[in-house]
C-alpha cells in the first residue's frame, strides 16, 4: 500500500580540487513496502533560470545492501547502487558516446515506523578518470506529522 510523505534530499559533490557544491529538494511522494523492498516515488524539477522547467519522475527502489534509482523523463537513466560494485552506463553526447562509471563506497538505508533514511557515498568517474565524491541523503516521513530524526 502507498502511502503519502514527505521526502528530503540533500546531495553533496566534491570535486577532486575540493570545491564542493550542495543541492537540496523538498517534495512529495509515496512510499510502500513490500517483502522487504522498500520504494519511494517522487517528481523531480530542474528550474533554470530563464529556461523552461524540466520534470522528472523518480523512483528508488531499495533494500539493506542495494538502492536503484530510474528516471524518466526528458533525461532518462538507472543507477544501481551496491557497495563496492562499480556500476557502468554509457552516455551519448554531441561528441561521441562517453562511458560514466559510479563506485558505492557506502551504501545505508534504515526504514523505522514510517520515517526512513538512504544515505549514499560513491565516486564518479569519466572515462575511468574520477571526477567527484558524492554524498546523497534521501530522507522521508508521513505528510502530515514532522520530519523524523
Amino acid at each position: 500500500m502507498q502511502r503519502p510523505v514527505l521526502i528530503k534530499i540533500v546531495g553533496t559533490q566534491t570535486e577532486p580540487g575540493g570545491q564542493e557544491q550542495v543541492l537540496e529538494l523538498t517534495t512529495l511522494g509515496t512510499y510502500s513496502c513490500e517483502e522487504g523492498i522498500h520504494q519511494l516515488e517522487y517528481e523531480e524539477n530542474d528550474a533554470q533560470e530563464g529556461q523552461p522547467v524540466i520534470s522528472s519522475q523518480m523512483k528508488m527502489i531499495f533494500s539493506a545492501s542495494q538502492v536503484r534509482l530510474s528516471k524518466k523523463g526528458a533525461a532518462e537513466g538507472v543507477m544501481v547502487f551496491e557497495q563496492g560494485k562499480k556500476f557502468v552506463s554509457m552516455h551519448e553526447t554531441p561528441l561521441g558516446p562517453i562511458e560514466m562509471g559510479m563506485l558505492p563506497l557506502q551504501v545505508k538505508s534504515r526504514v523505522e515506523q514510517d520515517c526512513g533514511e538512504v544515505e549514499l557515498l560513491y565516486q564518479m568517474d569519466m572515462e575511468q578518470q574520477v571526477i567527484s565524491l558524492n554524498r546523497l541523503k534521501i530522507s522521508f516521513s508521513p505528510r502530515e506529522q514532522a520530519p523524523c530524526s
